[in-house]
């Protein structure tokens, strides 16, 4: 792949943007962003997107726990996750659940916001490291 013409550093950044936006705690408009932005910064739309379907299970295990961490950290009350609870609040209160769930989201958005920007940074300096030291033995191959 490095010798296709795509450099380390746009190889790096597009398994980066896959990967952190392919954990981000909202569900449902990921795939046209991370295109759209792969599109804007000239990266490997291909490969970004590939490695956003690859982290989907990641996702999803770590939804729960951004949820529970920003309810927490902003001293929110807590969403219940069981269905029969969830639908009795709706019941209760459709507009009361809707505002705290989207509040809820909001903060858990936040904490993948503050977990993301330090270990985007980190992430694409190992992957940018570890494509270059690729290219280096890729280069002395031929």
């Amino acid at each position: 792949m490095v010798r296709q013409g795509i450099s380390p550093h746009q190889l790096a950044l597009s398994i980066t943007l896959g990967f952190f936006l392919g954990i981000i705690p909202v569900f449902g408009f990921i795939t046209p962003l991370c295109a759209g932005l792969a599109l804007w910064f000239r990266l490997n739309v291909p490969l970004a997107l590939s490695v956003l379907y690859i982290v989907l299970p990641l996702q999803l295990a770590l939804f729960i726990p951004f949820l529970r961490w920003g309810e927490n950290i902003f001293h929110l009350s807590r969403i219940p996750i069981a269905p029969e609870k969830l639908l009795n609040m709706v019941q209760t209160s459709w507009w009361g659940t809707l505002e705290q769930l989207g509040l809820s989201l909001l903060t858990a958005v936040a904490i993948w916001f503050a977990v993301s920007v330090p270990g985007s940074f980190l992430f694409y300096f190992l992957f940018s490291r570890i494509l270059k030291k690729v290219q280096k033995k890729q280069r002395s191959q031929f």
